[in-house]
């Protein structure tokens, strides 16, 4: 569970039977009680419905590389990331958002990572809206989401929750625990910082609980269960 501002969130995933691919997320709390629900093409995931059929993102692959994710709101197009692969530890990432009948660019990052697939640095160009530089540290332990199929093909931001809505996606690591993540703003700097609870005897370098403070505050608490 995340503790957010007016109340806990909880986050229970499940699978579908005897795999490692996800069915759905249920997300119950003071302000989001609503289901997220994974499909697969393949070992792929295909798409995320969100609360209803018609919220969802698309995902399309070229070689089983993600190239293109396609965000609709009641069926209608709102938002689309194209992704191109300039080295084997480097993900670029443009933006675009659906606005009076055509896509307008929004902003671009390029990711770097590490040789265990961590994201340890990002570089984003927002226009008129700032620019952005994060550097990430991490442990040596597995995250509770490194057996999960298709996972790492779709979500190469996973430990830096920098967003207003912080969710599982964010918080998880794509290989190893995220310690510590600084940012670079246009409003200012941030630091967030991670400590860990390793309690469950069958998966002992997996986290139980992790908690985040963002310049010092509490930011979440999560309890993971397997």
């Amino acid at each position: 569970m995340e503790t957010e501002k007016n109340g806990v969130v909880t986050y229970t995933i499940s699978y579908v039977s005897d795999t490692q691919k996800i069915e759905k997320v249920t997300i119950i709390g003071t302000d989001r009680n609503n289901e997220e629900h994974y499909f697969y093409k393949g070992d792929l995931i295909d798409k995320i419905e969100y609360g209803s059929s018609s919220n969802f993102i698309q995902y399309e692959y070229e070689n089983s590389v993600l190239i293109r994710e396609t965000g609709y709101r009641e069926n209608q197009e709102v938002q689309k990331k194209e992704y191109e692969y300039p080295t084997s530890q480097t993900v670029k990432q443009t933006e675009y958002e659906y606005e009076n009948g055509a896509w307008q660019l929004n902003g671009e990052m390029l990711f770097s990572f590490d040789s265990n697939s961590n994201l340890v640095k990002g570089e984003a160009n927002f226009g008129d809206k700032g620019n952005l530089q994060v550097i990430a540290v991490y442990d040596d332990k597995n995250t509770p989401v490194i057996n999960i199929i298709g996972w790492s093909k779709i979500y190469f931001t996973g430990g830096i929750p920098l967003g207003d809505n912080i969710d599982f996606t964010d918080i998880a690591g794509r290989r190893n625990n995220p310690l510590k993540v600084s940012a670079v703003t246009h409003e200012g700097d941030i630091d967030i910082s991670y400590t860990y609870e390793f309690k469950d005897e069958k998966n002992p370098k997996f986290p139980t609980k992790v908690f985040g403070k963002l310049n010092g505050q509490v930011l979440f608490m999560a309890e993971i269960s397997y």
